[in-house]
């Protein structure tokens, strides 16, 4: 991946109001009108702080989401960069696990309170960027 990859990150129906995203796409808790969870941007306990995204030379934003919704639920598709990840020294890798294009932001070193944090600033700048697939 490139600095200017762009990494592809689905997003819950659950974290939508109004067919937009918000900074709660990356948080949690209840959604302002017309907005994504900053949630969105949040690794679960599950993902161990990896927050688990596609890479953009290897899938559209159209291709992520009809690969997503084979198995699972999604709104649609915000994205950043590789470098807008470096920008808040945050690192993204592609693990090709458990398909080829998988790839992940990294957020092992951080609390849950450094993470939320960056997870603002992720969604500030895929909101910048307006969705890049809506279904």
């Amino acid at each position: 991946m490139q600095d200017s990859t762009i990494l592809h990150r689905q997003v819950h129906p659950s974290l939508v109001q109004d067919n937009k995203f918000s900074s709660k796409a990356f948080e949690i808790g209840s959604l302002p009108v017309g907005q994504i969870a900053s949630s969105v941007f949040v690794p679960k306990d599950s993902d161990n702080n990896q927050l688990s995204v596609y890479n953009g030379d290897k899938f559209s934003a159209e291709e992520s989401h009809d690969h997503y919704i084979e198995k699972l639920d999604s709104a649609g598709v915000v994205s950043v960069s590789v470098e807008e990840c470096i920008s808040i020294d945050l690192t993204a890798t592609e693990d090709n696990l458990p398909f080829d294009g998988h790839s992940f932001i990294d957020f092992i070193t951080l609390n849950k309170s450094q993470a939320k944090i960056k997870a603002k600033k992720l969604k500030a700048m895929a909101v910048a960027r307006d969705w890049t697939f809506k279904k």
